[in-house]
């Protein structure tokens, strides 16, 4: 199954992604929505990250961020197995913050031959009051 975005790829073609490729980004999109900014058509969705301050943020403060990525995703996508959710604070290397999040979810392709979980990773680096993301898969 891929899901088809709505921006155009090389030669005029529709850009596709694997499923893995769009949970990724929808989790994305609800890591960095914000509750009553997103999406008009579902204003009470997201995370907000770029309202947490990187440096300030207490191991407690992480926990909380933890625990509403988990509520958030499964919340948002019920079909989407989450196991853990894992929030880092570092340096990089620059001297500026970042905010590195490990989300292991299930993985939705069912093959004998696929491992059964997959690790998505998120880096969110705050530059001059900009949040700068990046996702690994």
């Amino acid at each position: 199954m891929k899901e088809l975005s709505l921006r155009i790829g090389n030669y005029n073609k529709e850009e596709r992604y694997d499923e893995k490729v769009a949970i990724a980004l929808h989790i994305m999109n609800i890591l960095i929505s914000e509750r009553g900014k997103g999406h008009p058509n579902f204003p009470d969705v997201g995370v907000g990250i770029e309202n947490y301050e990187f440096t300030r943020s207490s191991p407690s403060k992480l926990l909380e961020l933890e625990d509403r990525i988990k509520f958030e995703i499964s919340r948002i996508l019920p079909h989407i197995g989450i196991h853990e959710a894992k929030c880092v604070l570092s340096e990089g290397k620059v001297n500026y913050p970042f905010l590195k999040i490990d989300i292991i979810i299930d993985n939705p392709m069912v093959a004998p031959d696929t491992e059964k979980t997959i690790l998505l990773r998120y880096e969110f680096q705050k530059i001059k009051n900009k949040t700068i993301p990046k996702i690994y898969i």
